[in-house]
């Protein structure tokens, strides 16, 4: 595994800023130890499995700006279902 993919497996929180209006499909795949995540109100859509496999997910902050929410974007996020 590359480094890069190592790095990001091992964020624990995200708070992605208000300049940032996009986030690609997959961004944030199997990062398994991430924990929570704030999204930039600039944002209009959480894009295709997003945050898919990222089992360590508890607290997601999604503002009243999201309108779209792609398909499995959270899939297998086993623990914002508890």
């Amino acid at each position: 595994m590359d480094s890069v993919a190592s790095d990001i497996r091992s964020l624990i929180n995200v708070k992605i800023l208000n300049y940032v209006v996009s986030i690609g499909e997959f961004a944030f795949y199997k990062c398994v130890s991430l924990v929570s995540i704030s999204i930039s109100t600039k944002m209009n859509s959480i894009e295709t499995k997003t945050f898919c496999d990222c089992e360590s997910l508890q607290e997601i902050i999604i503002p009243a700006t999201i309108t779209s929410i792609g398909k499995g974007a959270f899939a297998n996020c086993s623990s914002l279902h508890k």
